[in-house]
């Protein structure tokens, strides 16, 4: 008789062995080879080992795959490093970047004691789950079930939003600013300086800079560096006490538009300084302020990161109707920050302040997040058939990596993934809870560097057909599947639109709306993407797809998957809007400073 761990091993039912034994008896006189599921048969006589197992194949396959692409890619970066090594040699030559002006140890020791007593509790306040859709399954189904992985930081803190910010008022809000800073900040700014920078944009800038000076302290530094087609360092990273505060505001004021646009080299120098200074602040960020577009800068920004790695956030703000919004996009995405789009130019001072409140409220840094496939027989037939997100994750391998550079107070980062679940032969168990995943969290506090880490399981209660089934739904899990679920039809929509089907993108969005409201549970938590698509819906029409919606689509794409940032806001006669109300990604701080800054511009004469 054949074996049956043969017939196993080839996925052949028991009730055929009768017949492979009956083939090869007939087969003994016979030259010709028989296949019979993967058995050879001649002259009465069957090869005694498995057939090769097609699963199986096909992960050696792609684990071979894998193994080419790495090799690839360590070959790319070696050629990287050596490119970027010249670039150093040459910039070395100009400018010596440990020049950083020293923190103030004094000072930092006196707010080490401020903060051992008012730290941030990162064991308490800091949230990581993993959780589904639904908790209950059954053996006979297959069915796609949504889960996701994530971390939140609690808003512990949540200074109130002032009505009015004046006189008294406004020396105790700035004193306010400087107690609740919950850490320092190293911030390069990067000036796009080219001329088509001229006029009003360059002037906005300038101005911005100088407001951005009133809500920085003596425990952040600034450097300013302008780039056109060359790029210059203005000042080096140095503290902003009161004496820098004019030294800077010297400097600012003689920045001119001029020459052409090449992002890359402001990049470059940026995160030169950043790596070659002599102290390392709490929290590190770049905003890259540009109108221009420039092709050449993704392949030379993904190099430089590659090269220094630094911790790090980058934050883009993209000028006015003409800028290139998917190159500003793939920066911010590269930098793991926001992008900014600045259509109205009297906005940029707010836009700034949300992105500079985010860094003063950072509270963890360095998140590294493992989701581990814990999955045993017959359940290791559960697939990820999908990982939503910016990031390319291999989703073949057993273990998926995340990282996350910081988390402010109130963040939250949430990964959104979909499991295959096919029928699962239960083997008549009537119902067994089954651990899925196992997800661990490395967690770092912005203040104190005390690292910790948390570990939590997905489980998922697997039961007969004959069982009830529990049905109760997880509406957090759907509030997120809809954020990043309504991103992808925004970036179908955005092509469609690309394509001049623009009508067929407005009906796209208006059938999503309409889906979600048919359920009554789930619209309140969904108010703002509701919202969102009702712009998108705007920005679809013809008429204002090329002078605004396509930003605005690129913007809500990125933000929407990323949780973070301000969504611009357009009116209908196409003019973006002032913020009124707390976006759905901001914290208190980041309401209230752009509330300050608001209130001083209605206050201008």
């Amino acid at each position: 008789m054949i074996q049956q761990e043969v017939l196993n091993e080839i996925f052949v039912p028991n009730q055929l062995a009768q017949v492979l034994e009956t083939v090869a008896q007939s087969n003994k006189k016979g030259n010709i080879e028989l296949d019979y599921f993967g058995v050879k048969v001649r002259e009465g006589k069957y090869e005694n080992k498995a057939a090769p197992n097609k699963k199986k194949q096909k992960q050696i396959k792609q684990q071979q795959q894998q193994q080419q692409q790495q090799q690839a890619q360590v070959q790319q970066q070696t050629a990287d490093y050596v490119e970027q090594e010249e670039i150093d040699d040459k910039y070395a030559k100009q400018i010596q970047f440990d020049d950083d002006e020293n923190l103030d140890m004094d000072q930092i020791q006196q707010q080490q004691q401020f903060q051992d007593a008012q730290a941030y509790n990162i064991n308490e306040n800091i949230e990581f789950y993993l959780t589904s859709e639904y908790k209950t399954v059954k053996f006979n189904d297959r069915k796609e079930l949504a889960c996701l992985v994530g971390i939140k930081a609690k808003e512990v803190h949540q200074p109130q939003v002032p009505q009015q910010i004046e006189g008294d008022a406004q020396n105790q809000f700035n004193m306010d600013q400087q107690q609740h800073s919950k850490v320092g900040v190293d911030l390069l700014c990067v000036i796009d300086r080219s001329g088509s920078m001229s006029g009003e944009k360059i002037e906005m800038v300038k101005q911005t800079l100088n407001i951005l000076l009133n809500f920085l302290g003596p425990k952040d530094r600034l450097c300013l560096i302008q780039f056109d087609d060359t790029c210059q360092r203005l000042t080096n990273l140095r503290r902003v006490t009161d004496e820098n505060k004019t030294y800077y505001s010297d400097i600012i004021s003689k920045i001119q538009a001029n020459g052409g646009t090449v992002i890359g080299l402001g990049t470059q120098m940026a995160l030169k300084q950043i790596k070659y200074r002599k102290s390392v602040n709490n929290v590190t960020s770049i905003f890259v302020l540009s109108d221009g577009q420039d092709e050449a800068a993704i392949s030379q920004l993904q190099k430089q990161l590659a090269y220094y790695k630094q911790t790090l956030t980058i934050h883009s703000f993209g000028f006015g109707s003409d800028h290139d919004a998917k190159l500003m996009t793939k920066i911010s995405n590269l930098g793991k920050g926001s992008f900014y789009f600045v259509n109205n130019i009297s906005l940029l001072d707010e836009f700034f302040v949300d992105a500079l409140g985010a860094l003063t409220s950072m509270v963890v840094t360095d998140i590294s997040i493992t989701l581990e496939n814990k999955m045993q027989s017959p359940y290791d037939a559960i697939t990820i058939s999908k990982f939503y997100g910016e990031q390319k994750l291999n989703t073949q391998n057993t273990n998926v990596q995340l990282k996350i550079p910081f988390l402010a107070e109130g963040q939250r980062r949430d990964f959104v993934f979909k499991l295959n679940i096919p029928y699962i032969n239960n083997n008549n168990v009537q119902s067994e809870n089954v651990v899925l995943f196992k997800a661990l969290a490395k967690i770092t506090s912005s203040q104190t560097k005390e690292t910790i880490e948390k570990q939590v399981e997905l489980v998922v209660k697997f039961v007969d057909e004959n069982q009830p089934l529990n049905e109760e739904q997880d509406y957090f899990v759907t509030e997120q599947v809809f954020r990043v679920e309504s991103a992808e039809v925004i970036k179908d929509a955005l092509h469609k639109c690309q394509n001049r089907q623009n009508q067929q993108a407005i009906n796209m969005i208006g059938s999503l709306i309409s889906k979600v409201q048919e359920n009554p549970q789930l619209i309140e938590k969904v108010k703002n993407i509701v919202s969102d698509l009702e712009q998108v819906k705007q920005a679809a029409r013809q008429e204002y797809f090329n002078k605004f919606g396509s930003k605005q689509m690129y913007q809500i794409i990125s933000n929407n998957y990323n949780q973070q940032g301000i969504n611009a806001k357009f009116d209908a006669t196409g003019i973006q809007l002032q913020q009124e109300e707390q976006s759905q990604f901001q914290n208190q701080k980041q309401m209230m400073w752009v509330k300050k800054v608001q209130y001083s511009k209605k206050c201008k004469p």
